[in-house]
């Protein structure tokens, strides 16, 4: 196994996650679980990344690579779901729920059969950049146009709701409520560099070193 300073960094990040949702167990506010979810899923992401970063072998980095989607798919959806429920006090409507849960478990089912129809990866091969092997790809149809506009909707949507919120409530809320967004903008940004930008290096996804 390989230390550096990204596998300590999703380590630290991924106990941070299941601590704090463990700790939350004894809230009773409405919205607890859907923030113990969220937190849960960015707990078992950054354990991926964690072992992404860390395995010896080029075969189990591809493997780690795709594992993170197990939890990456359903990142957007909880986080809109737990700023609705904290903003509202109510879940969405079970059809629009349902709705929406259908994109991240289509992505976990074509990213794990990418095999036969290339809709989620084109290409994936090890990669050598600033001392770290890492996975580059490219992304197929489904991820580009589908996956891609179903993750970055969602955090618009929940985006919205909380500047929203900032202008309506008072006091402990509004304060919450900037903590949320600058808890949604970070991760954006950090995803937009590392799909976009191409002057950045592909070999650090900085969308999990800004969760942490």
């Amino acid at each position: 196994m390989t230390i550096n300073v990204y596998t300590v960094i999703s380590f630290i990040g991924c106990v941070i996650m299941f601590v704090v949702a463990s700790m939350s167990e004894t809230d009773e506010q409405a919205y607890s679980i859907n923030v113990r979810v969220l937190l849960r899923i960015l707990g078992l992401w950054l354990f991926f990344e964690m072992l992404y970063y860390s395995v010896p072998g080029k075969n189990l980095q591809l493997t780690f690579d795709l594992l993170r989607y197990i939890a990456i798919v359903f990142v957007p959806l909880s986080v809109l779901l737990t700023t609705h429920k904290f903003l509202f006090n109510r879940n969405l409507s079970q059809m629009i729920h349902g709705s929406i849960v259908l994109i991240p478990i289509t992505s976990l089912l074509l990213a794990f059969t990418n095999d036969h129809h290339h809709l989620f990866y084109t290409n994936r091969f090890i990669d050598f950049e600033n001392g770290i092997y890492f996975v580059r790809s490219s992304y197929g149809f489904f991820y580009k146009y589908i996956y891609l506009s179903y993750s970055y909707i969602s955090i618009l949507v929940a985006f919205v709701w909380t500047v929203l919120a900032i202008i309506k409530f008072k006091d402990n809320k509004r304060k919450q409520s900037i903590i949320i967004l600058i808890a949604l903008l970070l991760p954006v940004l950090g995803n937009f560099s590392y799909l976009f930008i191409d002057s950045f290096s592909k070999s650090i996804d900085y969308t999990h070193c800004s969760l942490c």
